[in-house]
Protein backbone atom coordinates (compact mmCIF):
# COMPACT_ATOMS: atom_id res chain seq x y z
CA UNK A 1 0.00 0.00 0.00
CA UNK A 2 1.04 3.59 -0.84
CA UNK A 3 1.61 6.07 1.61
CA UNK A 4 2.01 9.69 0.70
CA UNK A 5 2.93 11.67 -2.50
CA UNK A 6 5.84 11.55 -4.26
CA UNK A 7 8.28 13.78 -5.53
CA UNK A 8 7.03 14.34 -8.11
CA UNK A 9 3.83 15.03 -7.56
CA UNK A 10 4.74 17.36 -4.57
CA UNK A 11 7.06 18.97 -7.18
CA UNK A 12 3.95 19.77 -10.33
CA UNK A 13 1.82 21.20 -7.26
CA UNK A 14 3.93 23.66 -6.05
CA UNK A 15 4.67 24.23 -9.51
CA UNK A 16 1.30 25.32 -10.26
CA UNK A 17 0.69 27.08 -7.07
CA UNK A 18 3.62 29.24 -7.97
CA UNK A 19 2.17 30.11 -11.25
CA UNK A 20 -0.77 30.91 -9.50
CA UNK A 21 0.06 33.39 -7.62
CA UNK A 22 2.52 34.91 -10.09
CA UNK A 23 -0.89 35.69 -12.41
CA UNK A 24 -2.58 37.07 -9.76
CA UNK A 25 0.31 38.62 -8.47
CA UNK A 26 0.41 40.89 -11.31
CA UNK A 27 -3.25 41.35 -11.51
CA UNK A 28 -3.22 42.79 -8.36
CA UNK A 29 -0.77 45.32 -8.65
CA UNK A 30 -2.09 46.13 -12.47
CA UNK A 31 -5.52 46.84 -10.62
CA UNK A 32 -3.45 49.24 -8.04
CA UNK A 33 -1.94 50.97 -10.38
CA UNK A 34 -5.67 51.33 -12.24
CA UNK A 35 -7.30 52.39 -9.12
CA UNK A 36 -4.25 55.16 -8.61
CA UNK A 37 -5.14 56.44 -12.17
CA UNK A 38 -8.31 56.72 -11.83
CA UNK A 39 -8.59 58.65 -8.04
CA UNK A 40 -5.60 61.03 -9.78
CA UNK A 41 -7.97 61.78 -12.92
CA UNK A 42 -10.89 62.48 -10.34
CA UNK A 43 -9.14 64.51 -8.59
CA UNK A 44 -8.17 66.52 -11.81
CA UNK A 45 -11.53 67.02 -12.92
CA UNK A 46 -12.59 67.96 -9.12
CA UNK A 47 -10.17 70.79 -9.02
CA UNK A 48 -10.83 71.75 -12.69
CA UNK A 49 -14.77 72.69 -11.53
CA UNK A 50 -13.70 73.84 -8.22
CA UNK A 51 -11.54 76.75 -10.28
CA UNK A 52 -14.75 76.77 -13.08
CA UNK A 53 -16.86 77.59 -10.37
CA UNK A 54 -14.81 80.08 -8.20
CA UNK A 55 -14.14 82.13 -11.88
CA UNK A 56 -18.28 82.10 -12.38
CA UNK A 57 -18.21 83.64 -8.81
CA UNK A 58 -15.83 85.99 -9.17
CA UNK A 59 -16.44 87.13 -12.56
CA UNK A 60 -20.55 87.52 -11.50
CA UNK A 61 -19.43 89.63 -8.32
CA UNK A 62 -20.09 87.10 -5.68
CA UNK A 63 -16.73 86.99 -4.25
CA UNK A 64 -15.30 83.62 -3.15
CA UNK A 65 -15.83 81.18 -0.85
CA UNK A 66 -11.80 80.08 -1.09
CA UNK A 67 -10.01 83.19 -0.69
CA UNK A 68 -9.67 83.32 -4.12
CA UNK A 69 -9.29 87.38 -5.49
CA UNK A 70 -10.35 88.76 -8.63
CA UNK A 71 -6.88 89.59 -9.45
CA UNK A 72 -5.45 86.24 -8.54
CA UNK A 73 -3.95 84.24 -11.42
CA UNK A 74 -5.49 80.68 -12.78
CA UNK A 75 -2.30 79.17 -11.24
CA UNK A 76 -2.39 80.93 -7.43
CA UNK A 77 -6.14 80.38 -7.37
CA UNK A 78 -5.30 76.55 -7.89
CA UNK A 79 -2.98 77.10 -4.71
CA UNK A 80 -5.33 78.24 -3.01
CA UNK A 81 -7.93 75.84 -3.75
CA UNK A 82 -5.52 72.63 -3.17
CA UNK A 83 -4.34 73.50 -0.60
CA UNK A 84 -7.79 73.84 1.07
CA UNK A 85 -8.70 70.25 -0.38
CA UNK A 86 -5.71 68.89 1.08
CA UNK A 87 -5.84 66.40 -1.60
CA UNK A 88 -3.15 62.88 -1.23
CA UNK A 89 -1.04 61.71 -4.00
CA UNK A 90 -2.42 58.51 -4.78
CA UNK A 91 0.88 57.17 -6.03
CA UNK A 92 2.63 58.37 -3.03
CA UNK A 93 2.49 55.43 -0.12
CA UNK A 94 3.63 58.24 2.48
CA UNK A 95 0.68 60.65 2.42
CA UNK A 96 2.14 63.36 0.23
CA UNK A 97 -0.11 65.80 -0.44
CA UNK A 98 -0.70 66.55 -4.45
CA UNK A 99 1.26 69.32 -6.08
CA UNK A 100 0.78 71.93 -8.88
CA UNK A 101 3.81 71.33 -11.28
CA UNK A 102 4.74 72.75 -14.69
CA UNK A 103 5.66 68.90 -15.56
CA UNK A 104 4.59 65.59 -15.12
CA UNK A 105 7.75 64.58 -13.62
CA UNK A 106 5.84 62.97 -10.51
CA UNK A 107 2.97 60.67 -10.54
CA UNK A 108 -0.47 61.89 -8.97
CA UNK A 109 0.38 65.66 -9.71
CA UNK A 110 -1.56 67.64 -11.32
CA UNK A 111 -0.88 70.49 -14.34
CA UNK A 112 -2.27 73.66 -15.01
CA UNK A 113 -2.44 74.55 -19.47
CA UNK A 114 0.13 76.42 -19.85
CA UNK A 115 -1.65 79.13 -21.80
CA UNK A 116 -4.05 79.58 -19.15
CA UNK A 117 -2.08 79.82 -15.94
CA UNK A 118 -1.55 83.52 -15.98
CA UNK A 119 -5.10 83.99 -16.95
CA UNK A 120 -7.07 86.04 -14.30
CA UNK A 121 -9.14 83.84 -12.13
CA UNK A 122 -11.98 85.84 -13.26
CA UNK A 123 -11.27 85.64 -17.42
CA UNK A 124 -11.43 81.32 -17.46
CA UNK A 125 -13.99 80.63 -19.46
CA UNK A 126 -16.08 77.20 -19.02
CA UNK A 127 -14.82 75.53 -22.21
CA UNK A 128 -12.13 72.56 -22.12
CA UNK A 129 -9.68 71.44 -19.19
CA UNK A 130 -7.98 73.32 -17.35
CA UNK A 131 -6.27 71.16 -15.08
CA UNK A 132 -4.66 67.46 -16.12
CA UNK A 133 -3.06 65.00 -13.91
CA UNK A 134 -0.27 63.27 -14.06
CA UNK A 135 -0.68 59.79 -14.28
CA UNK A 136 2.16 58.52 -16.20
CA UNK A 137 5.93 58.33 -15.28
CA UNK A 138 7.72 61.54 -16.32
Amino acid sequence: MKQGFSLIELLVVVAIIGVLAGIGGFSYVSYVDSTRVSVSEQQAKMLDRMLKTEAVAVAGGFGSASGCIPDDTVANCADVLLSDANLENPFSDFGDPVDLSTDCSVRGDMVIDANLEELQIGELSESGQVVTACTSDG
